[in-house]
């Protein structure tokens, strides 16, 4: 058993070891120790300094490559829509500056865009999906054939789809009587938010996302699931569309990242996940043409991102 005598010396040694430190750090060890820790903080207050100036190079350097983007832009997109219509659908907490970003490129480009369809955060409420489904199926016109489904959304997005979006380019930008009367009775009912004229239907969809959240959950998992399959649904009523966001939304939980990971709409629906720069503006036009060619890509700089832009060497789809 440790008796007192064991904690005694103990303590004693302990005491022995801090006098003794003491004694050196006054004495002869004073001057190397010094010298040593002010050897040390001169070299990290170098290194901080080297940091900071590659840091302003970097944001020097990323000012020029997009202030070279802005100018080139115009240019490069240049009636590369001419003669096509597009639809902008917007999904809850997209950024409207990002969306009147967006809107200004594709006009640069030659495209009319009809309206925009604001996806309201109730229409991914599972307490609400039944009136959802419900609705749309007592909404759908005769023309409007609805899949035999048990996904709800699979269905709301043929019948919103038929209403806002046509694959013939010929007949869009006419007045669909019916595809009014269904945008209506979804915005009356608190599931969208419009402007401009969307039932004009048009070509190809423009999908605007929202950034990824802090802390995603299971919530925001079934959420990002219900529009992706909205995304496909409108898709397989156009011409082409394309899911755009800022860098973030290609992260976990985000929408971009969310639609990248399904098997199916990636198949589908393009991505741009760098919407926030110009050269990501210009990345949603071309990927655009590259739909309206039926071909499918994913751009921008994050994970799941093959290139930077389509190729779109050969002739236009007319």
């Amino acid at each position: 058993m440790i008796d007192f005598r064991y904690h005694l010396v103990s303590i004693v040694a302990v005491f022995m070891a801090l006098a003794i430190g003491i004694v050196l750090g006054s004495g002869p060890l004073r001057e190397p120790i010094t010298a040593g820790l002010k050897n040390q903080t001169q070299q990290l207050a170098q290194d901080k300094a080297e940091q900071r100036s590659q840091i302003r190079d970097l944001e020097r350097h990323l000012s020029y490559a997009q202030s070279f983007a802005s100018k080139v832009g115009p240019d490069l997109v240049g009636d590369r829509l001419l003669g096509q219509s597009v639809v902008l659908v917007t999904f809850p907490g997209t950024s409207g500056r990002l969306t009147t970003s967006v809107r200004s490129e594709l006009t640069l480009a030659g495209a009319r865009v009809t309206g925009q369809v604001a996806v309201a955060k109730k229409f991914t409420d599972p307490q609400q999906v039944g009136v959802l489904d419900d609705l749309a199926r007592r909404l759908a016109p005769p023309t409007t054939v609805l899949p035999t489904t048990e996904d709800p959304y699979t269905r709301v997005a043929a019948v919103l789809g038929d209403a806002i979006l046509t694959p013939q380019t010929t007949v869009a930008g006419a007045p669909d009587a019916a595809g009014a009367e269904v945008l209506a009775g979804l915005r009356e009912a608190g599931f969208l938010d419009l402007s401009g004229s969307p039932s004009r239907r048009a070509s190809l969809a423009v999908m605007v996302a929202s950034d990824a959240p802090a802390a995603p959950d299971d919530a925001v998992a079934a959420a990002d699931a219900s529009l992706v399959t909205l995304a496909a649904g409108l898709d397989a009523r156009a011409s082409g569309s394309v899911l755009v966001g800022a860098a973030s939304s290609a992260a976990k939980g985000g929408l971009v990242s969310a639609l990248r990971s399904s098997t199916t709409a990636s198949q589908r629906v393009s991505t741009v996940d760098t919407v926030d720069t110009p050269e990501g503006l210009v990345a949603v036009v071309y990927a655009l043409v590259e739909q309206n060619r039926d071909s499918v890509g994913h751009y921008g700089s994050e994970d799941g991102a093959s290139g930077v832009l389509p190729d779109l060497s050969g002739p236009v789809k007319p």
